[in-house]
């Protein structure tokens, strides 16, 4: 290592030390405060690396996260532009969708994330995601004492939402004992 330590521009890091998860978990005791913490705050890594670098001898600490561990903590706009969809489709104001008044997940989710294809192997965890979109924006709707706007987002082979609505608005006390109600009462409200 270069003992002189001045910051260079152009850094050529080296990794030094790696320790991956499975090396943590049987009691490697590098970054073992760094794994501590990071799952304190529920984040599972997957390696800890300490890096040099050879012009200067500066040092850094990079992990490994899995993606899916990643995404959730960084921001977002999508719950924003879905509510904004949400108001748009009970406005009847939103095109090209197969329902008049009403968004299908797979609608939904195309209109947010076009990039990530709504195909077989995905459609279970990517419908998982658009229900903690629209839960989370019915339930300030339900604090707000506004219509549902889950109730919009349905089911392609049958128009209407998901069993888990009704359960839902069970759960909230909703004054919507159906979805039909609900969704009727999104298409009245002066959004």
């Amino acid at each position: 290592m270069i003992e002189n330590k001045t910051t260079c521009n152009n850094h050529q890091w080296k990794t030094t030390d790696t320790v991956a998860r499975k090396a943590y978990l049987k009691g490697e005791k590098k970054f073992r405060s760094g794994f501590e913490k990071a799952s304190e705050a529920r984040i599972n890594l997957i390696a800890a690396r300490r890096k040099v670098c050879d012009k200067c001898g500066e040092t850094k600490t990079t992990v490994e996260l899995d993606w899916e561990e990643l995404r959730p903590l960084l921001p977002s706009d999508d719950i924003g532009k879905v509510h904004q969809i949400l108001i748009k489709v009970a406005m009847g104001k939103e095109k090209k969708i197969k329902y008049s008044k009403r968004i299908t997940y797979k609608e939904l989710w195309e209109k947010i994330h076009p990039e990530t294809p709504w195909i077989p192997k995905n459609f279970r965890k990517l419908t998982g995601v658009v229900v903690d979109w629209i839960v989370d924006i019915s339930n300030d709707n339900i604090e707000k004492n506004e219509p549902p706007l889950n109730s919009l987002v349905v089911r392609s082979d049958t128009g209407m939402p998901g069993y888990d609505w009704t359960l839902w608005a069970k759960s909230k006390a909703s004054i919507y004992k159906t979805a039909k109600k609900a969704q009727e009462a999104c298409w009245e409200y002066k959004w």
